[in-house]
């Protein structure tokens, strides 16, 4: 369950960089990227058990899901993950959920049919937003 590790990680960042420095966090947001297929859910639930018991208790968060962008070298047009895999196979989305950058091996760019594309966003996961208050 690689969701743990990524809400555990969160969580420790959180308190090692605020907590520990006098400031109490108030609230903040996790934004999950597409093409890294954490369960939304799971991490909120974690991170609810993970925070119990602890100066982040009382924090108000929420979990988005940011959508992958990508990139045409070729024509710049910048087109969502979707576009580029509606007409892939089930096994092709699969090896691209493992290694994104394999993408252009299956994928063309919608329009000009080049495979130069680069990822821009929609990968890992980011805390932003963090509000916190001098203790």
């Amino acid at each position: 369950m690689h969701e743990f590790t990524i809400a555990q990680g969160i969580v420790d960042f959180l308190r090692e960089t605020y907590s520990t420095k006098g400031y109490r966090i108030t609230s903040f947001k996790i934004a999950i990227g597409e093409l890294s297929m954490f369960d939304r859910n799971i991490i909120i639930d974690l991170v609810r058990e993970l925070i119990k018991g602890t100066e982040l208790e009382d924090a108000k968060f929420t979990v988005s899901i940011e959508e992958a962008a990508i990139k045409c070298g070729t024509c710049n047009q910048i087109h969502t993950f979707k576009e580029l895999t509606k007409s892939l196979s089930n096994e092709e989305k699969e090896m691209i959920h493992f290694i994104p950058e394999l993408i252009s091996s299956y994928a063309r760019c919608p329009s000009c049919g080049s495979r130069d594309l680069k990822i821009l966003t929609g990968r890992g996961v980011m805390v932003t937003d963090i509000a916190v208050q001098r203790e």
